[in-house]
């Protein structure tokens, strides 16, 4: 049985169960075990982030991003799989939450916003206080979005369908990353 599962961001993961075991594809590579394909994840994910610059137009302030905790990660962000091994299911997850982080990582360091908070949520990450932070960032089911202090009504953060000519993400994350800016600028004009 095969279970693609979709993706935050950059790297197709696949995990294949079989009768004599379990293994994970990465961007159409193969690996036995779980550690040896997050370790590529994570080869690919410190590539891109490698790649980021610091904006020239910063936003500035201070942001709060929510992204999902492991019980929200297992609970709405990968698929229901009722053959799957306990391993597999862990992989998923970890896989998963990998790129949330990368997520967050990759907002530090083109640098928006003047600082940012990386805080995990258990659902609904709308309804979260914002506190003291002029913006929050947030990964929900149905993507990511922004709202700020003086608008409650989040704004959605575009995040381009995977493309195949570009499986590394490259061009991905900089969409994303100047969908946020532009978003943020919006909100901080309004």
């Amino acid at each position: 049985m095969r279970i693609l599962v979709s993706l935050v961001f950059p790297v197709l993961f696949l995990v294949i169960l079989t009768g004599c075991g379990t293994r994970y594809t990465i961007n159409g590579e193969t690996f036995g075990s779980s550690s040896e394909a997050l370790q590529k994840q994570s080869e690919i994910l410190s590539h891109i982030l490698n790649k980021i610059t610091p904006t020239d137009k910063p936003v500035h302030g201070i942001a709060l991003v929510l992204i999902p905790s492991d019980v929200e990660i297992h609970k709405n962000f990968i698929p229901l799989l009722t053959n799957a091994s306990k391993s597999g299911i862990d992989y998923l997850i970890m896989s998963r939450k990998n790129d949330f982080q990368f997520m967050a990582d990759a907002i530090r360091k083109r640098g928006i916003f003047d600082s940012i908070s990386v805080e995990r949520h258990n659902g609904n990450p709308a309804s979260f206080s914002i506190g003291n932070y002029d913006f929050m960032v947030f990964a929900d089911v149905d993507g990511w979005a922004i709202r700020s202090k003086a608008t409650a009504r989040p704004l959605p953060i575009a995040l381009d369908k995977w493309d195949k000519s570009n499986p590394a993400g490259d061009t991905r994350i900089l969409s994303f990353l100047n969908s946020l800016s532009q978003q943020a600028t919006a909100l901080r004009n309004k």
